[in-house]
């Protein structure tokens, strides 16, 4: 089950069900950076939005290759991290935001909407790729 008191403390009960919206960065629609984007703003850090026009792309590579100053990776999980994941072998294509240390994280289903899911399902186990905590909160 959820820990409760980790989903209260960041106030995710009012983003579930948010539409997937490309580039969506507020309530009326988000993608997946624009999810982990609001719950660190909502913890009190700023995160940078990264240059998506003109570009092919994705907030993974901005995140994570691009800009390795924006994030320290992990050896294992830890609660409202970041976790990557490769949907399409080798790129990172998704990220979602865990909520606890071992079993759940918020992302937004691929073009449908926010939602929370098990780490350990299998459609998610197999394509994750790494964990990383934003260097603001060091």
């Amino acid at each position: 089950m959820l820990n409760s008191e980790i989903a209260n403390e960041i106030d995710i009960r009012d983003l579930i069900g948010i539409p997937f919206k490309v580039h969506g960065r507020d309530m009326s629609g988000l993608d997946c950076y624009g999810l982990a984007k609001l719950i660190e703003e909502r913890r009190g850090n700023h995160i940078p939005e990264y240059a998506y026009e003109g570009t092919e792309k994705t907030f993974c590579d901005y995140m994570i290759t691009d800009n390795l100053s924006l994030v320290i990776e992990l050896d294992k999980p830890e609660p409202f991290c970041v976790v990557t994941f490769s949907l399409r072998p080798p790129w990172v294509s998704h990220l979602g935001v865990l909520l606890d240390d071992t079993n759940y994280f918020i992302h937004v289903m691929s073009k449908r909407f926010v939602a929370i899911e098990r780490l350990d399902n299998i459609v998610w186990k197999n394509k994750i790729r790494g964990y990383y905590r934003w260097k603001s909160l060091e």
